[in-house]
């Protein structure tokens, strides 16, 4: 659910995921959980399988550190983690919550890799979002109380709300200076060139749609990026075609 929903504004006119891109979401959680945090998501904590077994599995084998986030682990580990979470979730998890909402959310084909929303479903999740993840995320903290030892369960509730959340947005900065313009996106400054003082920041707050995607992310100066939320809404649609005019040039 909680990678369903961090993809809700990446679906096609379809209303349709690739198993990719859920299963992007899906392992970088799990990761975030079972390595960085330590945090057993079995409830058979004697016994390694499934997707828990693949992600310790590439840990050990390639030797990454237990306390790294997943936007710390090279990108050619990334995918190779995406492909082992998608062959084991097409398997286990994809149907299977299928099953438990008697289809009610989406349908799926394994074979063409892909999801399909479910309309009245996609349009209930975009209207009441925030609170879906809220229930989510304190169902699978309690999930967690349960099946781990109390001494890894420090902060679990907030460890959960920030799983998903990149670890830093500075990796991004040489991307947006060399292909934006040297404005601040809201007020229209001059931005310093001194990183400190110009920001990559999140359009819509992370915390409303729990995206990192490039179309959600803008330059700031450092005023407007703790002011953005009273320009926001009037910005929207000037933000819009300005985001599109920025992956045009991206893609050419």
């Amino acid at each position: 659910m909680k990678a369903l929903i961090e993809n809700l504004y990446n679906v096609d006119n379809r209303l349709v995921l690739t198993f990719d891109q859920v299963y992007f979401s899906f392992a970088k959680i799990y990761w975030n959980l079972v390595i960085h945090h330590d945090l057993n998501q079995l409830n058979t904590p004697n016994r390694q399988a499934g997707i828990q077994k693949e992600l310790k599995e590439f840990q050990l084998m390639h030797g990454v550190p237990n306390k790294a986030v997943f936007d710390r682990v090279p990108s050619n580990f990334q995918l190779q983690l995406v492909e082992r979470t998608k062959r084991v979730g097409a398997k286990y998890v994809v149907g299977a919550l299928y099953g438990d909402m008697e289809a009610s959310i989406y349908e799926f084909d394994k074979r063409a890799e892909y999801i399909k929303f479910n309309s009245s479903i996609y349009i209930f999740l975009q209207k009441y979002r925030q609170i879906v993840t809220h229930l989510t995320n304190y169902h699978l903290a309690k999930f967690l109380e349960k099946h781990n030892d109390k001494n890894k369960l420090e902060d679990v509730l907030l460890k959960v709300e920030n799983i998903s959340k990149r670890e830093s947005l500075h990796a991004l900065y040489n991307i947006f200076w060399k292909c934006e313009t040297k404005e601040c996106f809201y007020c229209g400054k001059r931005l310093s060139d001194k990183r400190i003082a110009t920001h990559v920041d999140h359009f819509i707050p992370w915390s409303y749609i729990q995206s990192d995607n490039m179309w959600n992310l803008v330059l700031s100066c450092q005023i407007c990026n703790t002011q953005k939320s009273k320009k926001a809404i009037n910005l929207l649609r000037a933000y819009t075609l300005r985001r599109c005019l920025f992956v045009m040039r991206i893609l050419n």
